[in-house]
């Protein structure tokens, strides 16, 4: 098998940050703390998460009905005890923004339907392929144990990718080196003024 993203407990060491060509360490931490960066992420999550998301069913006519009472539409609803539809939209999509890709675990019942969603911060997962093609997803949890999912068993959503990659591209890894500039322009602006 091949790993595709780090080992989670680096990722949670560094927190997918690296240092710009300015010198400034970049993160998503770091990133956020610039108000643009933060306005557009808050923009687009919560504009995301507002828009309506419904289930529908195809009818013998062809034509389409709300099938409000299908488990995935109690789970839009409701993905979790913790979370309504609304929060975990938003969640995923920031993440999606920040990291290049969200992650949650989908909890099914007896009879395989889907009755919830858990996410799972992007810095705790490691991707790797099998042998037979397929994608396991080992995160580590609140415990430092690692958990293992096979592909079937997590919504995985990704931002743009390369090519032939299951892994989204971060925005903040792309832009780190604009980030970093801004990072050390306000350090040195507010170096100045303190002096």
């Amino acid at each position: 098998k091949r790993a595709i993203s780090g080992d989670p407990s680096w990722n949670a060491l560094l927190n997918g940050g690296s240092v710009s060509a300015s010198g400034a360490f970049v993160d998503v931490k770091s990133a956020e703390s610039i108000t643009a960066v933060y306005a557009a992420v808050q923009t687009l999550a919560e504009s995301t998460a507002c828009l309506p998301l419904h289930v529908y069913q195809r009818q013998d006519n062809g034509e389409r009905q709300r099938a409000d009472d299908y488990s995935l539409a109690r789970v839009l609803r409701q993905p979790n005890p913790h979370q309504s539809g609304l929060t975990f939209r938003e969640e995923m999509t920031a993440a999606v923004l920040l990291h290049g890709n969200a992650y949650a675990r989908m909890e099914t019942n007896g009879a395989g339907e889907l009755v919830g969603l858990h996410p799972i911060h992007p810095r705790n997962m490691t991707i790797s392929r099998l042998s037979s093609g397929r994608y396991a997803y080992d995160y580590t949890d609140d415990d430092g144990k690692v958990v293992r999912l096979l592909q079937g068993e997590v919504f995985h959503l990704r931002d743009r990718a390369e090519p032939g990659s299951i892994l989204g591209r971060s925005r903040i890894a792309i832009a780190r080196d604009t980030l970093g500039l801004g990072l050390s322009l306000r350090e040195h602006g507010a170096s100045t003024f303190r002096n």
